[in-house]
């Protein structure tokens, strides 16, 4: 297969998971107030109740910084440029409910 295929699928691909997320309605996350050790910010993120979904390239920091080495494979996948992690997991359930409470946190100040 040549790059230039590889390049098309791997766009497929994305394509498919984006689309994919709006179904489950996997949100764009505020990293504004990331609720890990800062070294472990991905550059984007997005987030429902039950994934949290981040760029591939940002597995290594996430996995030695924020502590996702502990995640068990089943619950985790990556598919195309992006990593999908399940809530089924604590440490990721952790996560998404700190993205969650900040994000509620920072709408209850702006009604303030």
């Amino acid at each position: 297969m040549s790059v230039i295929a590889l390049d098309k699928l791997a766009d497929l691909v994305e394509q498919l998971v984006h689309e994919w997320m709006g179904e489950e309605q996997i949100e764009a996350a505020n990293l504004d107030n990331w609720p890990l050790d800062s070294r472990a910010k991905p550059s984007k993120a997005w987030v429902s109740k039950e994934l949290f979904v981040v760029p591939t390239e940002s597995v290594v920091k996430l996995d030695y910084f924020g502590g996702l080495e502990y995640v068990d494979k089943e619950h985790r996948r990556s598919v195309g440029n992006l990593t999908v992690f399940s809530a089924e997991s604590s440490r990721v359930r952790e996560i998404i409910e700190a993205i969650y409470e900040k994000y509620e946190d920072d709408e209850e100040e702006l009604e303030e």
